[in-house]
Parts: C-alpha cells; sequence; structure tokens
C-alpha cells in the first residue's frame, strides 16, 4: 500500500482510494500512477513516460491531469470541483445581474 495525500494505491489489489471512496482508473492509468508514485523521489518527465509506454502514455497523461485537475475537489475551492465551482460562479453572477435589473424598478 502507497500513501501520498489523501490518497491510497492499492498495488496488490489494483485499488485506489481517495479517503474512504474508491476511486475508479483504468488499469493502463492505474499502471501509470503506480508508476509516478512509485517514482515519486526523482522526476519524472513526460518524455520518460513516453519512453516507458509509448503507445498510450500520452492519452493516459492527459486523462489523469483532466481527472485530478477538473473532476476532484480542491481545498481552494471550498472542496469542490472545479466545474461546480464555475456553475456556481455563473449561478452568483446571474442572480447578481437579475438583482441590479430589478434595483431600479423597485427603487420607483
Amino acid at each position: 500500500m502507497k500513501e501520498f495525500h489523501s490518497f491510497r494505491l492499492d498495488t496488490v489489489n489494483h485499488r485506489l482510494w481517495g479517503g474512504q471512496e474508491r476511486v475508479s482508473l483504468t488499469p493502463k492509468a492505474f499502471d501509470l500512477l503506480r508508476y509516478l508514485v512509485e517514482h515519486g523521489d526523482r522526476l519524472v518527465t513526460r518524455n520518460g513516460l513516453i519512453g516507458r509506454c509509448p503507445r498510450n502514455a500520452v492519452v493516459l497523461i492527459e486523462q489523469f491531469r483532466r481527472r485530478y485537475n477538473e473532476h476532484r475537489p480542491h481545498s481552494s475551492l471550498g472542496y469542490r470541483t472545479p466545474i461546480e465551482a464555475r456553475w456556481a460562479s455563473i449561478l452568483r453572477e446571474k442572480n447578481e445581474k437579475t438583482r441590479s435589473e430589478m434595483s431600479p424598478a423597485l427603487s420607483l
């Protein structure tokens, strides 16, 4: 079992856990993550990964980047995903715009 941040990587059963929840990964994405975790003490370059698994490395790197950056909650966003934070921002802007458009009518 390898631990990093709030994740646990079970290399025996090929599972990734984020807290108490199991994170779904394809077998190739799991292998890529395991490689990154096992080599966490050194710089792993994109070219190094492509050299290690050339056929799918670029696709896997992009899928992992998207999942890690876009679909997981971020503490800086109030533990919301970036998508949830963006929608909250859009709704807040829309509500503010509606209020500002209604304000002149209310003051008459």
